[in-house]
C-alpha cells in the first residue's frame, strides 16, 4: 500500500505544480473504498496497482524530460511486472504509449526514431511477459489467461448487444470507487460524493 500510495504521488507531483493539488489528489486515490479494501488482504490485485500506477509515474517523468533509452525501459519493465501480477494490468499500456508519442510529437522526433522509442518500452514487455504469454498459448490456449473469467456473469457468449452493454456502464462507476469482493455495495451517499468531488474538481 505505501508503495502505490508514493507511487500516486509521484504521479500527482508530475501534474500538478502545488504540493497541496498532490496531495489531495494522492489522499482520493488512497481513501477510496476499493483501494481501502484491496489493500486490507493478501491478493493480486494491490501489486498490479502499484506497479501500473509506477509505470504510469514513470511515463510521465518521460514526457516531462524527454525520452532517452532508460526512460523508455522503465515504464516497459514495470508495465510487463503489472501484466504478469494482473493481466488486466496491461489496459494502462495505452496510456504509456501515449506519453511516447507526445514525447516525439512535442520534440518534433523522426518517425524513426519514434519507433525506436516504442521498441525500447516493448521490448522489456517481449522479454518479460511475452514467456508466459507463451506457456500459456501452448499449454491452455489462452495466452492472457481470459478464460479463467468464463463463468456465469463474468463472461457473455454471444458478447452483449450495445442494447445490452449500455445499461451495464454504470457498474462500470461502482465497482471504480467500491463494489467490494464484488457483491457488496456501499450507500448510495458514498457514491455520489465521491462523483461530486470529482466534478468540483474539475
Amino acid at each position: 500500500r505505501q508503495m502505490c500510495i508514493r507511487d500516486r504521488y509521484g504521479a500527482a507531483r508530475e501534474v500538478f505544480a502545488q504540493e497541496r493539488w498532490a496531495l489531495a489528489a494522492t489522499a482520493l486515490f488512497a481513501f477510496t473504498p476499493t483501494m481501502i479494501h484491496i489493500h486490507a488482504y493478501f491478493n493480486n490485485d494491490a501489486a498490479s496497482v502499484a506497479l501500473a500506477t509506477l509505470a504510469l509515474w514513470q511515463s510521465l517523468v518521460l514526457l516531462r524530460r524527454g525520452a532517452a533509452p532508460a526512460r523508455l525501459l522503465e515504464p516497459g519493465v514495470l508495465l510487463a511486472l503489472a501484466g504478469l501480477a494482473k493481466v488486466s494490468a496491461l489496459l494502462v499500456a495505452p496510456g504509456v504509449g501515449v506519453a511516447v508519442l507526445l514525447d516525439a510529437h512535442r520534440r518534433r522526433l523522426p518517425f524513426g526514431r519514434l519507433i525506436l522509442n516504442g521498441l525500447w518500452v516493448g521490448l522489456p514487455v517481449l522479454l518479460l511477459f511475452g514467456p508466459w504469454a507463451l506457456y500459456g498459448a501452448a499449454n491452455y490456449g489462452d495466452p492472457f489467461g481470459f478464460g479463467t473469467h468464463h463463468i456465469p456473469g463474468f463472461y457473455h457468449d454471444p458478447l452483449l448487444t450495445p442494447a445490452e452493454f449500455i445499461p451495464r456502464l454504470p457498474w462500470v462507476y461502482l465497482t471504480y470507487w467500491g463494489l467490494l469482493g464484488t457483491l457488496v455495495l456501499l450507500n448510495p451517499l458514498t457514491y455520489t460524493l465521491l462523483g461530486s468531488i470529482l466534478l468540483l474538481a474539475a
